[in-house]
């Protein structure tokens, strides 16, 4: 019988995009287990005088979840920085890509935002 793995979660984040355009994260989750609550995207200019993350609750969608950054807030002044938090079943909250993550190195993803 195949040892089936606990719940995960996976994204790809777009390396850049066109200012003024909607972005589009798409979250997929895999894996055992369930969230009792819906992931939650956080994305800040790369700015640190702003302060806090703005957030936005994901929508279920096919096999996962997705969420949209507004065009609006996509300029040519900042790049983005964006991460994903969901809720685990045993109350620990999980950030992606997280610390350690194999393929992205910081505990965020920088997306290039271009004319």
């Amino acid at each position: 019988m195949a040892e089936e793995k606990e719940l995960s979660l996976f994204a790809e984040f777009p390396a850049e995009v066109k200012a003024g355009s909607d972005i589009l994260i798409k979250v997929g989750k895999s894996g055992i287990g369930g969230w009792p609550e819906k992931p939650v995207l956080h994305y800040r200019h790369v700015n640190q005088t702003e302060g806090l993350f703005l957030t936005l609750v994901m929508s279920e969608a096919d096999e996962g979840y997705e969420a949209v950054i507004p065009g609006e807030y996509v300029t040519t002044d900042w790049d983005l920085m964006v991460y994903i938090t969901v809720q685990e079943n045993a109350g620990i909250c999980s950030m992606y890509p997280g610390i350690y993550n194999p393929i992205y190195p910081y505990p965020y993803q920088v997306i290039i935002v271009n004319d």
